[in-house]
């Protein structure tokens, strides 16, 4: 039997908002500023919002010329974006219209 962790999504986020940031610093020896992720495939973000992610636009993916494993089936399939800034970027969220 499985045993519920309650919230479980939003304690990995916030590892994730922990640990990403001295990760990058590490790796790449610049500072992480924002996280952005996609949600489609029916989901609604509902952990990102409960984490209080801002959702910022939709995309249907990247151009044919360019990675393919980031691109969606078709423009139909749109994905919901959203950015959590970190460190002193906390108050920096900005939201672009996206037609």
């Amino acid at each position: 039997m499985s045993e519920s962790i309650p919230n479980a999504g939003s304690q990995i986020l916030k590892q994730l908002r922990h640990y990403a940031p001295i990760e990058w610093e590490r790796k790449y020896k610049n500072f992480l500023t924002y996280l952005i992720t996609f949600v489609g495939g029916g989901n609604n973000g509902a952990v990102y919002r409960a984490d209080n992610w801002d959702m910022v636009g939709h995309t249907a993916g990247l151009p044919k010329h360019k990675m393919v494993s980031m691109k969606w089936n078709d423009k139909e399939e749109l994905k919901e974006k959203f950015v959590k800034p970190t460190g002193e970027n906390k108050k920096l969220i900005f939201v672009t219209q996206v037609n």
